[in-house]
């Protein structure tokens, strides 16, 4: 039922694909760069670096980490040619967008070849304190037998996105979000796909704006009728 909204970032760092053998004897780089909340820089937070591949795989270990200075600075060193991910994790704040020497880098990625030193990648945060609580109600079947979750983004940044599980009696639970404007949203799950009832249609008809201002809880209700599909199942 819960879902908290972490504070990851996610750099895709493009390089040449190389042999394991060879890439070993290249000389190795660093990505370096700076967190800012409200404009200032963030001490004390743990950068992690990954494997673009492993990025959604969080029982994966990184493969280095280092904490910002007293000016919210960080610096990853030997860092091989490859594809990487670079994600911070805090209770507190959110990553809504990284730029590359103040060009938003979103989507784009950042090229990296052996031996070279990227600077200046800042990861922009923000608090994120705000909690929506939902509640799903079904007409025509019951919650649970149901496989849907729901789906929530922030109107303007992409990264804050996701969704929340739904529990057996249709509650939801949204947490760590900055204030803001947000869709949510109810979205169907892959093991759906052989049920006979037609979803997509109804789930779309779902989509609500809801706005989370000063970290406050907000309450949101979905509905859902499937009325006319009860006799077919």
């Amino acid at each position: 039922m819960k879902h908290a909204l972490c504070s990851v970032i996610f750099v895709a760092l493009i390089v040449f694909n190389a042999p394991a053998g060879i890439q070993s004897e290249q000389p190795s780089g660093s990505i370096k760069g700076r967190i800012t909340v409200d404009g200032k820089g963030q001490p004390g937070v743990v950068v992690s670096l990954h494997m673009a591949d492993d990025y959604y795989y969080y029982d994966r270990r990184p493969l280095a980490t280092t904490v910002t200075d007293a000016e919210g600075g960080y610096r990853l060193t030997t860092v091989a040619a490859g594809r990487y991910s670079v994600s911070t994790h805090s209770p507190l704040f959110v990553n809504t967008e990284i730029d590359h020497n103040g060009l938003v880098t979103q989507g784009r990625g950042i090229k990296i070849e052996a031996g070279e030193n990227v600077s200046d990648i800042r990861i922009v945060a923000a608090y994120g304190i705000g909690v929506v609580r939902g509640q799903l109600l079904v007409e025509g079947l019951p919650v649970d037998s149901l496989k849907l979750h729901v789906g929530f983004r922030h109107k303007n940044s992409v990264r804050l996105s996701g969704f929340a599980d739904i529990d057996s009696r249709g509650r939801f639970l949204i947490e760590g979000l900055p204030d803001g404007d947000y869709e949510v949203m109810l979205m169907n799950n892959p093991a759906n796909r052989d049920e006979k009832i037609e979803l997509q249609s109804k789930l779309q008809a779902t989509r609500q704006a809801v706005t989370v201002t000063n970290g406050a809880e907000v309450a949101v209700t979905i509905r859902l009728d499937l009325s006319e599909n009860k006799q077919d199942r």
